[in-house]
This record gives structure tokens, sequence and C-alpha cells, in this order.
């Protein structure tokens, strides 16, 4: 099962103003585990700490996301995939 590293929104260089209506930023619960967890073979995990984001997902079912790290806090981006 492949296992992909998502890469902070800061090490991408971009700024981001979390007060906006246009920007979409998932945020969880202290006790998650993962925000999804579903039936595929990819799992994506924080860049920085490694906490479990989604788990057992389809590559590029989801994509073009914002999550905040349930581990860290780090905002982390999960582009969408041109499969």
């Amino acid at each position: 099962m492949p296992t992909y590293a998502l890469t902070p929104i800061e090490d991408l260089g971009i700024e981001i103003d979390r007060d906006d209506p246009e920007i979409t930023i998932l945020v969880g619960e202290p006790d998650m585990e993962s925000f999804v967890e579903g039936g595929g073979d990819t799992t994506y995990v924080c860049g920085d700490c490694g906490a479990t984001i989604l788990k057992d997902v389809e590559r590029g079912a989801i994509g073009n996301l914002g999550f905040e790290c349930i581990g860290c806090g780090t905002v982390l981006y999960l582009p969408a995939h041109d499969d």
C-alpha cells in the first residue's frame, strides 16, 4: 500500500487567510485517527509529524483540499491528481 506525505502549505510558499470564505481547510477533532478511512490502497500522512490524514483511500479520489493536521496542527495541502 503506497503512503504519501502531504506538503505543509508554508513549504509551498503559499500564504493563506483562514478567514477567507473561498478557502476550505478541514479541521479534525483531537481523538480522530484520520479524516477519512476508506477501502482504497493509498494513505496520506502529515509531512511534518507523520500523523495519518487519509487512510486507505483511492488515489485521486480526493484532491485540492487543505487539512489541519490532527497531530501537530500544520496546514497541509493535497493537490488534485491527473491520473
